[in-house]
């Protein structure tokens, strides 16, 4: 969503972003009870810090030494998919001074929150939505074309770093 974000789709082998804010927004429908907790009664948790820091340092160190760029830290607001953004929606992400839109997060980050399971996000950004000379509407497509460039190396240092994670590193 911001131009300062590397896209994999334009720049191939550079496009991670380690985010540290969530904002959830539903359209128009907040999720049902049974989409985003395990839980049946008025069981709450903090949410104040969706995704675990000691991890995302650890990714995030272990990323750059394999050669990634990566924007630690931001705001990236979860839509509810599968739809993509309208255009006004976009741009008040961005006046929001939000810098990503992901479907992914939510309610990922909330279950793991509930199991206690330490989950940070690793992004790849695929497109840049409404920002400059991309094409709109973005499209299954545009965003495959950026995943693909990326998956395979991305599963490598992803694999390397569990592992540092796991053994404390």
């Amino acid at each position: 969503m911001k131009e300062d974000i590397h896209c994999s789709c334009k720049n191939p082998g550079s496009p991670l972003d380690a985010t540290c804010e969530l904002v959830s927004c539903a359209h128009g429908s907040a999720p049902s009870r049974t989409d985003d907790t395990f839980h049946d009664d008025d069981t709450h948790i903090s949410f104040a810090e969706p995704f675990c820091p000691n991890t995302r340092r650890s990714i995030v160190r272990i990323l750059r030494a394999e050669g990634w760029i990566v924007n630690d830290g931001g705001t990236m607001v979860a839509i509810r998919g599968p739809r993509y953004s309208t255009r006004a929606e976009s741009r008040w992400y961005a006046a929001q001074g939000w810098d990503l839109i992901s479907m992914t997060p939510y309610p990922e980050a909330a279950l793991a929150r509930e199991l206690d399971i330490a989950y940070t996000c690793v992004a790849l950004v695929t497109d840049h939505d409404v920002i400059g000379d991309t094409p709109w509407p973005v499209n299954q497509s545009i965003v495959e074309e950026g995943l693909e460039a990326n998956t395979l190396r991305l599963r490598k240092a992803l694999l390397e770093a569990v592992a540092a994670v796991a053994a404390g590193r």
